[in-house]
């Protein structure tokens, strides 16, 4: 593995925690969010969320789509966009999702647009350059499902096909080969599948409940309990009945009609809960808590998080910068619920952010907040324990 994705996956989640501020930051902290408050509105008509790496975006009840945070090829905006801004060129939204430098929209149509950094040609317009919005190349205007990570993106039409592109070194495009590709190619040697999942070097996606993934395995992400990489699609043998799934930078879980979530891959962080393994996880059952049926997995870079039909979203894992929103930070926090924001509808872990939408269309984040990762309009890298309203 390259010194590049170790950076990825190992130095960016053990990132040391901030030091204590002084009262007089602190003064400043606060009243500045209050003025940045009162010249902004929240956001009050979100239907859907993202958080990638120090950038989120949402959509909007009227299919438009708004970002904010760090990179600018995605925001639109040049420097950092501290609120949400409107991205020209999209309408008709149901879906996005960021990635590391890179975001993805699905239309209502079925066609998936894609913008932004595209140096390994994760934006899919056939070339390496900077991206506008625009339709992936060679990807069929049917797309029912979607992910992005770190540096490649997938999708699944219609008919059952998936296809990855961008970055390839780990073979997590599923072609085969370790070949870059810019255009849509499609996964080799799959069958008809319904969902799909991009993780940091690998990629998981479901068939009739049966698990496959390929990629790179240094972790356990494949699923087989072993460090084995694989350049096409094998099965996880271990999982029959699964509906959903989510995956992380080197751990996933599915759901299973009404069972709980299970996961596998690294678990160091506790992300797995505490009976885990440091890495190299077969597939286990996770406890996820709740009173009520879960409706929702989503797996951070190093966390894990349920959303259930009550709307309560429970967390578990790392929470060095306080994503997890519970109003505290720490390493391997056990299951906990978060706390400030009642009737979640959506939501979404990234790089050390965490971010939701309520019943009422407020969308919220919290975390550490890197060039206006949380959108709330705040002083730079001012970080927040409790969910902010982002603004715009």
């Amino acid at each position: 593995m390259s010194t590049f994705h170790t950076l990825i996956r190992h130095a960016l989640p053990y990132a040391p925690a901030a030091k204590p501020r002084t009262r007089a930051v602190l003064f400043f902290l606060f009243f500045g969010a209050i003025a940045a408050t009162a010249c902004n509105p929240a956001v009050d008509d979100a239907v859907d969320i993202d958080t990638g790496f120090r950038t989120g975006c949402l959509v909007t009840e009227s299919g438009g789509v708004e970002c904010w945070g760090e990179n600018d090829d995605i925001t639109q905006v040049t420097g950092t966009a501290e609120v949400a801004s409107p991205i020209a060129g999209l309408s008709d939204i149901v879906d996005v999702e960021v990635g590391w430098q890179t975001a993805c929209a699905l239309s209502a149509d079925g066609i998936l647009s894609c913008w932004g950094r595209n140096n390994f040609g994760e934006a899919g317009n056939g070339t390496t350059d900077t991206a506008r919005p625009a339709p992936v190349t060679d990807l069929p205007e049917s797309i029912i499902d979607f992910s992005i990570h770190a540096f490649h993106t997938c999708a699944v039409d219609a008919e059952g096909a998936a296809y990855c592109w961008g970055r390839n070194e780990e073979a997590q495009l599923g072609t085969g080969d370790t070949t870059q590709q810019t255009t849509a190619a499609e996964v080799q040697g799959l069958p008809r599948v319904h969902a799909i999942g991009a993780g940091a070097v690998s990629t998981c996606a479901l068939s009739d409940g049966l698990p496959f993934c390929w990629g790179n395995s240094e972790f356990g992400e494949l699923g087989q309990g072993d460090a084995m990489a694989s350049k096409v699609p094998i099965p996880v043998d271990a999982v029959t009945d699964a509906t959903a799934i989510s995956v992380g930078n080197a751990h996933t879980c599915v759901l299973s009609a009404g069972q709980g979530p299970t996961c596998w891959g690294l678990g160091i962080e506790g992300q797995l809960g505490p009976s885990a393994a440091p890495t190299l996880n077969p597939p286990i059952a996770v406890d996820l808590g709740g009173s009520s049926p879960i409706k929702e997995i989503h797996v951070g870079s190093t966390n894990t998080c349920a959303r259930f039909d009550d709307g309560s979203v429970n967390c578990m894992g790392s929470n060095l910068h306080g994503q997890l929103g519970i109003g505290s930070a720490g390493n391997n926090v056990p299951l906990t619920t978060m706390t400030g924001v009642r009737g979640v509808l959506d939501m979404s872990t990234g790089y050390n952010t965490k971010c939701v939408v309520s019943e009422d269309g407020t969308a919220y984040c919290s975390g550490q907040d890197l060039n206006g990762s949380l959108g709330n309009g705040g002083p730079p890298d001012a970080g927040s324990l409790v969910p902010v309203p982002v603004l715009r």
